[in-house]
């Protein structure tokens, strides 16, 4: 993944695929967000992952 998608790539109407809308991962950034989440994005030759990370608030009983 070119450094320019990676920066642009959470944004709506981004995309690098010929069928693709660039919908899918602004949606996604906007629900993680809603739940004060953050989405990460790592790139090398052949391969990207990204990593979600969404707070968990436990009350004093114990349940979540």
């Amino acid at each position: 993944m070119s450094d320019e998608l990676r920066s642009t790539i959470f944004y709506p109407m981004v995309t690098n695929k010929s069928d693709g809308n660039g919908l899918g991962l602004s949606i996604s950034q906007t629900l993680i967000d809603q739940h004060q989440g953050t989405i990460e994005v790592d790139s090398w030759p052949g391969q990207t992952a990204f990593s979600i990370f969404i707070p968990v608030i436990q009350d004093n009983e114990g349940s979540k």
